[in-house]
């Protein structure tokens, strides 16, 4: 129940219905998604995917076979709704409000004093989104990044989809506290340059190998060649 708060940043009213067949059948495909109402968008019926890393799959599949199972077997009497959170007392669905005194319950457990609720968890994906979003960007201020959103449709499109909101207004309350953040996702792209730039060396160093092996060109050519490809991998890792 944490990790998919934690990973999907959905409502308890997006979590809730989740379904074990929704569960399995994320599993038999190359990108695992799973489809939750989208609450609070001023309509009925509106559904986004949630992307499930490998190890939440892992998680879901092995509470499926395991706690799950053995709850339902023990109410034999009980026909199997299909829902992924189940009591313990009963097998019945888990409800909403049974989300809140869980939490309440992990909270006291954990000796934690301050507030601590499912839908932390949510604020803290939406922040997370736009700190990505800031990184991506560049944006210098948080009037800087307000104004992006606010005239690069696409951009904004992204982001509430992601995160379910209604309204654009609504995501821009998180950009303070993205400013704070976003360090660690612009280390993370920095991270995704170098190695892109090690991969394109390494791809034009194998074809130049594959020139030499073939004796296109002679050991003084690879040589030369070799010198020059590392000198302008190392101009690149330095603007990198």
């Amino acid at each position: 129940m944490v990790s998919l708060f934690e990973e999907l940043g959905a409502r308890r009213g997006e979590i809730q219905p989740i379904t074990v067949a929704e569960v399995l059948a994320a599993t038999k495909v190359k990108v695992p998604t799973i489809p939750v109402t989208t609450l609070k968008r001023g309509g009925m019926g509106l559904t986004r995917a949630l992307e499930l890393s490998p190890p939440l799959i892992d998680e879901l599949t092995n509470y499926i076979r395991g706690d799950r199972f053995t709850i339902m077997k023990r109410f034999k009497g009980v026909p199997d709704h299909g829902f992924l959170f189940v009591t313990e007392r009963g097998g019945r669905p888990l409800g909403i409000d049974t989300f809140t005194t869980e939490f309440s319950l992990i909270r006291r457990a954990a000796g934690v004093e301050e507030q601590a609720c499912a839908h932390l968890f949510r604020h803290a994906f939406c922040t997370n989104i736009v700190a990505r979003l800031i990184a991506e960007t560049q944006a210098l201020s948080p009037d800087s990044f307000r104004q992006t959103l606010l005239t690069n449709k696409m951009l904004a499109e992204r982001a509430m989809a992601k995160s379910g909101h209604a309204t654009l207004e609504s995501l821009l309350d998180y950009v303070d506290a993205a400013f704070k953040v976003k360090s660690k996702y612009e280390q993370v792209i920095h991270n995704v340059e170098v190695a892109r730039t090690y991969e394109t060396y390494e791809k034009r160093r194998k074809r130049l190998l594959e020139d030499f092996e073939k004796e296109k060109i002679s050991k003084d050519e690879y040589i030369e060649r070799e010198k020059s490809l590392r000198a302008s991998m190392d101009r690149a890792l330095m603007a990198a």
